[in-house]
């Protein structure tokens, strides 16, 4: 109800068009961080800025909704909205936590407002949870996962850079 998606464009194959992604690297997590980062921005309008963060509060709205407790107390947000990918959870920048939870972050920088540390604690708690590098069983939670490396966009650097970053930022979480 309150929420904004958008729709994706095509790929370098020229599938995918008007498909929908919550995710950071190819859909919505990733517009609207990019219009709450402009919303911060110097010499943006403040009535740009205030339009830029309302689309962004209500993408996060969007993406927000589709997410699922994994574990009980984490959130994951799938990879697409419809099809096979409604059911494939990343835990990489591209669209795994890593990525879409920095969308909470800019917003909670942005506002002050602490709704947006529920769902960003929940997330940290599902990486913390699913990526656990003494076994390196991040690389296979449900199987031969697309996410199966060790790089920055979709494997495990991701989740460590992610959670190094969270240490270092100003926004008390509620892990426990």
């Amino acid at each position: 109800d309150d929420g904004l998606r958008w729709a994706r464009g095509p790929d370098t194959d020229g599938e995918h068009a008007h498909a929908y992604y919550p995710t950071f690297c190819c859909g919505g997590a990733g517009v609207a961080y990019l219009l709450s980062e402009l919303s911060q921005a110097r010499g943006v309008a403040s009535g740009d800025a205030a339009a830029f963060l309302d689309a962004a509060r209500r993408g996060a709205t969007h993406v927000v909704s589709l997410g699922r407790a994994v574990p009980a107390d984490g959130l994951l947000v799938p990879h697409e909205e419809e099809g096979d990918g409604l059911h494939e959870y990343y835990l990489g920048w591209c669209g795994g936590p890593p990525g879409w939870a920095r969308l909470l972050v800019s917003l909670y920088r942005a506002t002050r407002d602490a709704r947006w540390l529920a769902p960003l604690a929940a997330a940290t708690r599902s990486v913390v949870a699913l990526v656990r590098p003494e076994s390196l069983d991040m690389l296979y939670p449900q199987g031969a996962a697309p996410w199966a490396n060790l790089g920055q966009c979709c494997g495990a650097s991701a989740a460590g850079q992610f959670l190094l970053s969270l240490g270092e930022s100003d926004a008390a979480l509620p892990l426990d």
